[in-house]
């Protein structure tokens, strides 16, 4: 079953999660998200991650000749 992102998003910045593949014990599947542990004392490098991964996408539209 598809759902729209607008239902399973968190709204809590201060505790932000994680979206993954997840099945039950029939092998249904779903997305589901799972508790960031220790956000506190990894958000200044996950804010590093996120700009290298912008940067990375930038640079391969660039060398594919895209546009947003």
């Amino acid at each position: 079953m598809l759902v729209p992102l607008v239902f399973i998003l968190n709204n809590d910045a201060k505790k932000p999660v994680r979206y993954g593949a997840q099945t039950d014990r029939w092998g249904n599947e779903r997305v589901g998200t799972t508790p960031v542990k220790d956000w506190a004392s990894y958000q200044s490098e996950s804010a590093v991650l996120v700009k290298k991964c912008d940067t990375l996408y930038a640079e391969m539209k660039r060398l594919i000749g895209q546009k947003d």
